[in-house]
This record gives structure tokens, C-alpha cells and sequence, in this order.
């Protein structure tokens, strides 16, 4: 998820009791719950690095552990009378939290790295998700308001937060089954799964593939009616394609990449070959990573685009 949205909730779960214990439990929390997208610097290092290195080893078990020690140590040096291990642990709520919640995002994490190189994901939010933002904001707002009643401001907002989650997860569930019956009807399907959808409550993305083409629907988790319903014909693999494979930016996206598709335009003396996941979209084919090959099929520029 988004930086801010572990912010508010690192903020959000300082504020159930541990301040009472440890003053200063709301900056070591709050911190170590964005800390781990430091990796976000490897950005002016390149796409190609972004994607390497980015929800890796600050996203994993023992990056956590290890973030932790190091982060617990630097606040012990400041306050030391909070002591140690109050700090550490105080600090593995942190990472642990932002760890959890990139789980719950589409793409996960390494989360057994360097022990392994497997992406995990559970898939039930988008990256920037407005209500799971909301809660914790809207719950640190009347906390300054109902002053007297603060603590059971923040579980509210807290337990608001894990209320929402159940509800993906039981909207989800509930897709299921019409997602078993799709591959029912459409017995070519070789796999198909259901992906969340940008600000939506309670539509998911159902994304197939078969041996030509992909099958692209959306489910209303309500009536569980199926709308939208699409086929998309798989791209005629070329040289180009083949060649803008070889890029290191291409190949580390198509490691976590689940539905893959790729487009090939000519765009003057220059081939533009476009990748991006069925699964995971912000907004029309984005994310994506473009490789701009040159007339003689030499790769002469490659990107990784989010937003724009």
C-alpha cells in the first residue's frame, strides 16, 4: 500500500495502549511502518534496479528482524530509559505491520528472502485503497475531538480497519464460486483468478487465460452477476517481442507479473513494445514497463511506468 495509508495505521496501533507503556511508542511505530519502502530510493538508481530490489529484503521476515534491531537501537541511543526490547518489539509491530498490508496487495512481497526468491500475495487490496486509508484518518481526527475517550476512538478506527478487511475477504469467497462456474462453462481456460479492483467495494476483476487468448470479466460480489465479460486475443510473438524479452527491466517484471500481455506498434523508425499485468491495473494498461527498439532491433531505451 501507499506510505501514508502505513502511517495512519502504524499511527492507528500506537495509539491502542502502547504509548502507556512506552512515551515514546508513537514514533518508533509510526516510523517503522513506512520504513520499509526505503527501497523506494533505488529509483534514482533505475527502473531496472526498482524492480529488483523493490519489496524485497526491507518487505521480508528477516529484513523485518533485522530492521528492527537497528531501528530499536537508534531510538535506545535517544531514550534509553524506555529500554531495549520494549523498543524492539514496538518496532516489529511496525514493520510487521506494513509487511502484512503490502501481503494483502496484488504482486506481495519476497516475503522468505534471501531463503527464497517466491513473490507471496494474498491479493485483497489495491495498492492505493481510499477507504482503508479513510478509517484510520477518520479515527485519528475524532480522537482529537473525544479526548476523553480516545482509547476507544483508536479501536474503533482499529478494529473498523479489521472489519473492512474481513469484508474483502468475505466478498472474495463469495466470488468464488461464480469464478468456479466460469471455468465450468469455459473448459479451454487453463487457470483463472480474481484480482481486486481500483476504489471498488464490491467488484472483482476475474482474469482467465486459455491457449489464445484471455478471458477479462467483472463480478459484483452482491448479486454476483457477471458483466463486462471480454475476450482478449494472446499478441503474435515476433523478433521484437523477443528481443525487448532480453531487457532486465522486462524480465523483472514478468517475474511477479500473473496475466501478462504485450502489445508491438511501430512508431516511426522505432518499435515500441508495451507489457502489462491483466491482473493489476491502476488505470488503462498501467502499470507497465515500455522498451523503445531501434530500427536495427537494439534496445535503446526502457522504462517502468506507475502512474503517468
Amino acid at each position: 500500500m501507499d506510505p501514508l495509508t502505513h502511517c495512519l495505521a502504524g499511527i492507528t496501533i500506537a495509539n491502542l495502549g502502547l504509548k502507556e507503556v512506552v512515551p515514546e511508542a508513537g514514533w518508533v511505530v509510526a516510523g517503522a511502518s513506512v520504513l520499509p519502502d526505503i527501497d523506494y530510493v533505488t529509483r534514482f538508481w533505475g527502473d531496472r534496479n526498482f524492480l529488483r530490489y523493490h519489496r524485497v529484503f526491507t518487505h521480508s521476515i528477516v529484513g523485518a528482524v533485522l530492521s528492527s534491531a537497528i531501528w530499536a537501537g537508534g531510538f535506545y541511543l535517544i531514550w534509553p530509559s524506555s529500554g531495549y526490547w520494549p523498543l524492539f518489539f514496538l518496532s516489529l509491530i511496525g514493520f510487521g505491520s506494513h509487511i502484512f498490508m503490502d501481503f494483502l496487495c496484488p504482486h506481495g512481497e519476497k516475503l522468505l528472502y534471501p531463503f527464497s526468491k517466491r513473490w507471496y500475495a494474498r491479493e485483497r487490496f489495491v495498492f492505493f485503497d481510499p477507504y482503508f486509508m479513510a478509517l484510520p484518518a477518520v479515527g485519528l481526527i475524532l480522537r482529537e475531538v473525544f479526548t476523553r475517550f480516545s482509547l476507544i476512538v483508536s479501536w474503533s478506527a482499529f478494529s473498523a480497519l479489521i472489519v473492512y478487511w474481513a469484508f474483502r475477504e468475505w466478498s472474495y469467497r463469495r466470488c468464488l464460486g461464480v469464478l468456479t462456474r466460469v471455468r465450468k462453462k469455459n473448459r479451454e481456460l487453463v487457470r483463472a483468478d480474481l484480482s481486486p479492483i481500483p476504489g471498488s467495494l464490491l467488484f472483482w476483476r476475474l482474469v482467465g487465460e486459455a491457449n489464445n487468448q484471455y478471458l477479462i470479466a467483472r463480478i459484483n460480489a452482491f448479486t454476483l452477476n457477471v458483466d463486462e465479460e471480454r475476450s482478449i486475443p494472446k499478441p503474435v510473438r515476433d523478433n521484437y517481442i523477443s528481443r525487448a524479452e532480453q531487457s532486465e527491466v522486462v524480465k523483472h517484471f514478468l517475474e511477479s507479473a500473473m496475466y501478462p500481455m504485450v502489445e508491438s506498434r511501430l512508431q516511426g523508425d522505432r518499435r515500441i513494445i508495451t507489457w502489462w499485468d491483466l491482473a493489476y491495473i491502476h488505470r488503462e494498461k498501467k502499470p507497465q514497463v515500455r522498451v523503445i527498439l531501434s530500427e536495427g532491433n537494439e534496445i535503446l531505451k526502457e522504462n517502468f511506468i506507475i502512474w503517468k
